[in-house]
């Protein structure tokens, strides 16, 4: 279960040991595992956009291609640093690929990234194989909201993978 809150922290630029993030067990899931930030309950993906809506006043898209079979998808949003996170959760490995929607630009590029693009001509900074960081991450900008996907590092991790996941965004349904 640390697994979850490390590569949220990874993602959010926190220190691994950061105090923002707790983790919290829910039963209705059947594995359990759930990433909650303070204060802020899990919600559906269409319950998060509508709180997203509410506070920055624009929609965010969501994946159409996730690169394996899940059986669980949270989402929250965080009200004191305003941004939406959405999980998606590995059926057989536990694996998770988070996606955090900011309203503004906050990655610095560093020696660990590359730009990218996307098959839309989108500008993207590939962040991989940072020894500070548990995931390998993509970065982009699309209608004024900025996109983090990670995804713990290991064989699915990739560019190609990660680029599949972002250029499939379209409106939640």
């Amino acid at each position: 279960m640390l697994e979850v809150l490390a590569l949220a922290a990874a993602l959010m630029g926190f220190p691994d040991d950061s105090t923002d993030a707790v983790i919290v067990e829910k039963a209705e899931f059947m594995n359990e595992r759930q990433l909650l930030f303070e204060d802020h309950g899990i919600n559906s993906i269409n319950e998060t956009l509508e709180k997203f809506e509410n506070s920055i006043h624009k929609s965010f898209l969501v994946p159409t291609f996730i690169p394996f079979k899940t059986n669980q998808i949270d989402s929250s949003f965080n009200e004191h640093e305003p941004h939406a996170a959405i999980s998606y959760i590995n059926e057989k490995t536990g694996q998770i690929m988070n996606i955090h929607i900011f309203s503004s630009s906050r990655f610095k590029k560093n020696e660990y990234s590359e730009i990218t693009k996307l098959s839309d001509s989108t500008v993207a900074i590939y962040e991989h194989d940072n020894p500070n960081r548990i995931a390998n991450s993509l970065i982009f900008e699309k209608d004024g909201l900025e996109y983090r996907i990670g995804i713990k590092k290991g064989r699915l991790a990739t560019l190609d993978t990660l680029k599949k996941v972002a250029n499939s965004f379209s409106k939640p349904k």
